[in-house]
């Protein structure tokens, strides 16, 4: 009997399995599809470690998003969990694909973001990687729970990207800098913190939505509640980390390239301030997350 129900758990794990794989191997065909070039060559020939990381964030985001398929409430069997998932699966799939769209055409709008991909430049590989894991985090909390289902999903997610948009805009707004001259730079120390800005209004947003659907109007106003918040403790935890961690250094100035008096060595020490911004940032999302 134990060994029966092993090989039953085990079965149904490798069902679910199978059917990310196959969403995965179709994601990335149609990727490939509607790219302007050849991304495997590009990759695996060129060593374009951009367009590498934006494609890892991208399936990355698509796991992240399937995920929150699994914490639906069960259905009466297997079969009928098994098609839920494939149809969830099959729309945070579309969702990454008009995404991609969304997030290169409105938010990071005035960076070419697929020429700049194929140049190799590996800020806005970055950036955008924080923008994909942060939406995927959004299609994951539209999921979780039930009573939603497909219509909340669409909603929840549109609306996320949209706030995701409006959160870069105010953050480019209040920098001393330029976000995307700093981009089209080649700046990764200003990308690692745009995209974990981006990557942490995500991950508050998707464990704000998570849970059982209690209707339109109190769901959509705990999002935009919620999303306030994150905002508005991502700004001031920015600033509280300056003070207290990093007492004798402008974030904001050694995020820009053009205050670097020397070309290696400031370099270097902007991107290791950026990660330990990155780090604590989305930290304090994911505990932000868990509280609420």
């Amino acid at each position: 009997m134990f060994d029966t129900l092993n090989l039953d758990y085990a079965a149904t794990r490798f069902a679910y399995v199978a059917v990310a794989l196959m969403v995965l191997m179709m994601f990335r065909w149609v990727a490939n599809a509607i790219s302007p070039h050849d991304d495997d060559k590009e990759i695996c020939q060129h060593n374009n470690n951009a367009l590498s990381l934006q494609r890892a964030s991208l399936y990355g985001a698509l796991f992240l998003g399937m995920a929150g398929s699994f914490f639906r409430n069960p259905a009466d069997s297997f079969g009928q969990d098994l098609l839920v998932f494939m149809q969830d699966s099959a729309f945070v799939a579309l969702a990454l694909l008009v995404g991609m769209y969304v997030i290169d055409a409105f938010i990071l709008r005035h960076v070419p973001n697929k020429q700049q991909l194929m140049q190799n430049n590996l800020a806005v590989g970055v950036a955008e990687a924080g923008a994909y894991l942060g939406f995927g985090a959004v299609l994951a909390g539209s999921f979780a729970g039930d009573g939603g289902g497909i219509a909340s999903a669409l909603v929840f997610s549109a609306i996320g990207l949209a706030l995701m948009g409006v959160t870069y805009w105010v953050y480019e707004h209040l920098t001393p800098h330029t976000v995307e001259r700093e981009l089209l730079d080649g700046n990764v120390a200003c990308a690692i913190e745009t995209g974990s800005l981006l990557l942490s209004i995500g991950v508050v947003m998707g464990f704000s939505i998570a849970g059982p659907f209690q209707g339109w109007a109190e769901d959509l106003l705990s999002f935009g509640v919620y999303w306030a918040l994150g905002t508005t403790l991502f700004f001031l935890f920015r600033w509280l980390f300056d003070v207290v961690a990093l007492p004798h250094v402008d974030a904001g100035t050694a995020l820009s390239r053009t205050n670097r008096s020397t070309e290696g060595a400031t370099h270097h020490w902007q991107t290791a301030v950026s990660i330990q911004l990155a780090g604590a940032t989305t930290a304090m999302a994911l505990l932000v997350g868990v509280v609420i």
